[in-house]
Order: structure tokens, then C-alpha cells, then sequence
């Protein structure tokens, strides 16, 4: 599989995601896993997919193929997250209560050093007290529901785009 046809499957996936499509998804997801050259985050995508689909040991037998990936940290803490969510989904408490300490410790680190760097708990922090503090006003939260899917939408047309003009070059 060439580089744009992984692209455009992991944008598609991507928007099934968005869309709340988890079971197209975990297709989309799954053909990436087995035909492509498959990365740390497309798996993790999958299993995300699985997990939210209710197959948890398909998504723990992935999630301990990518164990030790290379992740950057805000990936690395989805991953403990999301496994922790797994095990404990499979009834596993201690190994999942642990993977969660490991969530959070590697949150607060992340935290701590710059507050303002996006982290989960930061943003998760932030959301509810915003609506907390809506609802204290009595006013409705403004939530932008086509704002950052706007810029996906350009993505795709500039990719159907970049390939008609391959194929016109092609003829």
C-alpha cells in the first residue's frame, strides 16, 4: 500500500470516528493493521475501535503488540489509559488500577511542567469547569460543533484533488 492510500484510510477512519461509526472504523482500522506497514497509533486506533466496539481481548492482544512502541507522551498516556480502560472492562482490577496510576502519574507530570501543553486531565479540568460555570450563570454552554471538523473536510478535497491531478498527469 502506497503512502496516500494509508493516508487517505487513516483520515477515513478517522472521520467514521468523529461521526461516532466505531464498528466502520474498526474496519477501516483493521485493514491498515494487516496490510499496511502498521505504526504504533494505527494500532492503537484500532484498539480503540475494539474497545469501543466491546471486543476487549482482541484489543488487549493489540494494545500488548505495541507495548513498548515509540510514542510521544501525550500518546504514550492515551495508550495507559486505554488499556487500564480494558482491563478493567475484563474484570482484571489490580493490573487495571495500575495502568491508571500510571495514566494519571504521567498526566500530572505532564501538567506540572506546562500546564497549558494540552494535557488530558488539563483539558478534562478545564471543559468541566467551564460548564460548571455556564450552568452557574444559567446560561447554555457555546460549543463550536463544526469548527474543528472544517479543517478535515479541506484535508479531504485536497486530497481527492492531489489524486486527480495525479491521474490526469498519469494519461
Amino acid at each position: 500500500m502506497d503512502k496516500e492510500d494509508v493516508d487517505l484510510l487513516n483520515l477515513l477512519g478517522y472521520l467514521y470516528l468523529q461521526y461516532g461509526k466505531s464498528d466502520e472504523a474498526r474496519v477501516v482500522y483493521g485493514t491498515l493493521v494487516e496490510l499496511a506497514e502498521s505504526n504504533p497509533l494505527s494500532i492503537l486506533a484500532y484498539a480503540y475501535c475494539l474497545v469501543r466496539c466491546g471486543h476487549y481481548a482482541i484489543a488487549l492482544h493489540h494494545l500488548d503488540d505495541v507495548d513498548g512502541g515509540d510514542f510521544q507522551p501525550k500518546a504514550r498516556s492515551a495508550y495507559r489509559l486505554l488499556r487500564g480502560n480494558v482491563l478493567w472492562h475484563m474484570g482484571r482490577d489490580e493490573e487495571a488500577r495500575y495502568e491508571l496510576s500510571l495514566f494519571l502519574a504521567m498526566e500530572r507530570k505532564r501538567a506540572r511542567l506546562d500546564p497549558a501543553n494540552n494535557s488530558l486531565i488539563v483539558k478534562s479540568a478545564a471543559g468541566r469547569a467551564r460548564t460548571a460555570n455556564a450552568a452557574a450563570r444559567g446560561t447554555e454552554l457555546a460549543v463550536s460543533v463544526g469548527g474543528g471538523r472544517e479543517g478535515i473536510w479541506r484535508r479531504v478535497l485536497r486530497f481527492i484533488a492531489k489524486k486527480e491531478l495525479s491521474a490526469k498527469r498519469e494519461t
